[in-house]
């Protein structure tokens, strides 16, 4: 066994849980409020970096396969350490000046591209070369849990701080970035670049079509995609306003801190909970649990029923993103991973409705942000009917024999 390569593991794990260190994890939406923008500017700058992956999602990822995963990596924290030093900058947005907000959406969306395909590859692909690729789920699954203790320690880190001085939890997450970066390098890449002699354009191509080529493949991003739409659209634009109406800022600083941490007590034992619930049944878990969520959200008039619907909301969240994220490399191949896994992202971020979503849900709470309760049971409605439809007419063409198992 190659103990170099096996060394990759703790030093991803190490890396990401610098990179997760989250001091603005639990308060970017208060900071941006705190700046002078509202929840329209916020689903905006949201917009912004569903608009940036769409435009570099499957560029990056090309990068990735050709001059290594590692590197497409730390051009992903670049990004990220830029953006944190421009947010902690706070008078560079006096005066309403929105030009700096646009460019953090670029650099957040470039962050994400960057990082997207690569991070998932670059351990990946570490397990096969030392025949491990079986524990992916386990293995992630525990990365997952650390980065999220450290998440919860920078969040709670992050909410006193910002009592103490608003934009001094940037700088020191800037820091910790650094760090992570500096670990990254010594990690070494897993194998062989991707040194197709086809043009850039074509391997671009070839990512999505390998996508629409493959049923498994194509259902699993359009499943992840009504999934995480709209999840995703409440957690980024609105979660933190509406617990704030409760229960004010500093205690919504220290609650979204444990929420996170709780999620990592599941995120860790992620591969014991598929095996035991099964493959199929985890995923109408993962639906019918976001259908219930929506609707108590509507229904929670007390903060303490809101914390505890947020709790689980969360841990729906990670669910949904491990279990994706592991059913899909089981199906691509080493060469070209973090190039189909970027274009999975691009279909599923931004192609296929990120963009819109966001300017929409940013939009809709802003004009009800009194009476949201109508704008929760829609959403329920539309996660049953769309992710429903999806599972039973999976199911339904699995035992007529018209399409495999899901990681066949």
């Amino acid at each position: 066994m190659n103990h170099k390569m096996k060394n990759n593991i703790w030093k991803i794990a190490v890396s990401d849980v610098f990179y997760h260190f989250g001091l603005i994890g639990s308060l970017y939406i208060i900071y941006f409020n705190y700046l002078g923008y509202d929840s329209l500017y916020i689903g905006i700058y949201e917009a912004i970096t569903s608009l940036v992956i769409v435009a570099s999602d499957l560029i990056t990822g090309v990068i990735a396969d050709k001059i290594g995963r590692k590197y497409s990596v730390l051009l992903s924290n670049t990004s990220f350490l830029i953006m944190a030093v421009l947010l902690a900058s706070k008078s560079l947005f006096s005066g309403g000046f929105y030009g700096v907000l646009i460019f953090c959406g670029i650099l957040n969306g470039l962050e994400f591209s960057f990082r997207s395909g690569a991070r998932s590859a670059l351990l990946y692909d570490t397990l096969i070369q030392i025949q491990r690729e079986e524990e992916y789920l386990k293995i992630s699954g525990r990365i997952s849990a650390y980065s999220t203790i450290s998440n919860v320690t920078g969040m709670l880190m992050g909410s006193f701080l910002y009592v103490a001085y608003p934009n001094l939890p940037y700088w020191v997450w800037a820091f910790f970035i650094l760090l992570a970066s500096l670990i990254l390098i010594t990690v070494q890449e897993p194998m062989q670049h991707n040194k197709d002699t086809i043009s850039f354009w074509d391997n671009m191509k070839l990512g999505v079509k390998y996508i629409f080529r493959l049923k498994n493949l194509l259902w699993l991003v359009v499943f992840a995609l009504f999934v995480d739409v709209f999840a995703e659209g409440y957690w980024d634009t609105f979660s933190q306003t509406h617990l704030e109406n409760f229960v004010g800022e500093f205690y919504t600083m220290l609650i979204f801190a444990c929420i996170g941490g709780v999620s990592a007590v599941v995120s860790y034992f992620i591969d014991k909970i598929e095996k035991s619930i099964g493959k199929k049944w985890i995923l109408y878990m993962v639906v019918g649990g976001q259908t219930i969520l929506f609707i108590a959200l509507a229904l929670a008039a007390q903060w303490y029923v809101l914390t505890t619907v947020l709790v689980f909301f969360n841990i729906n969240r990670n669910i949904t993103w491990l279990l994706t994220d592991n059913y899909q490399n089981k199906l691509i191949p080493s060469e070209h991973r973090a190039s189909i896994l970027s274009a999975s992202s691009f279909l599923r971020n931004g192609l296929f409705g990120g963009l819109v979503m966001l300017i929409l849900l940013g939009w809709a709470f802003k004009q009800f942000e009194t009476n949201v309760t109508i704008i929760f049971f829609i959403i329920a409605g539309l996660v049953l009917l769309t992710n429903g439809s999806l599972l039973i007419i999976r199911d339904l063409r699995e035992k007529r024999g018209k399409i495999p198992d899901l990681a066949e």
